[in-house]
């Protein structure tokens, strides 16, 4: 039986994968609202987030590129029930990043901007609401550094290479 258990949870851990993993598509970080489904996401391994932060000691804003894996997902109201309100996303997202113990960086009438740390990683998040809050988008930046991807050769690569093969 605890065998059984055991291969039911590896298995399940391993349909569930990686929620940055090439195609796939799930709610990260958060779950959904309720009457939202997830219409569309982006995931790619390297991309930028501009967020809006507070200037020190000073009540302006100036925005910073945030760069590394980025994941944007977009939800859509499904259900016939009452019609959304952008306050209502707005304020369960704000809550929820409250609770991991996050800081909202900026908020107006339609986005809010947030630092926070889930399970030891840094995040930051974009979080978007339009069409009367029917609509919203959230984008997610987990900071890297780029990872190097050509290989450079060097001069005496070159010539042995021309040398020996007679191409490179």
């Amino acid at each position: 039986m605890r065998r059984l258990l055991a291969f039911l949870v590896v298995m399940v851990c391993l349909l569930a994968g990686s929620a940055w993993a090439e195609g796939e598509k799930s709610d990260f970080i958060f779950g959904k609202m309720k009457s939202y489904t997830l219409s569309d996401q982006q995931i790619k391994d390297y991309e930028a987030l501009t967020v809006k932060m507070p200037k020190a000691e000073s009540t302006e804003y100036e925005e910073k590129t945030i760069e590394g894996k980025y994941v944007c997902t977009r939800y859509q109201f499904s259900a016939e029930a009452t019609d959304p309100s952008t306050l209502q996303v707005l304020r369960t997202y704000e809550n929820a990043v409250t609770k991991l113990g996050g800081t909202i960086l900026y908020k107006d009438d339609h986005r809010f901007d947030a630092h926070f740390t889930k399970d030891g990683k840094e995040y930051y998040m974009v979080l978007g609401v339009y069409n009367s809050g029917n609509i919203f988008d959230i984008e997610i930046v987990e900071p890297a550094e780029l990872e190097e991807v050509l290989d450079i050769l060097d001069s005496n690569a070159i010539v042995d290479a021309l040398q020996t093969k007679g191409q490179i």
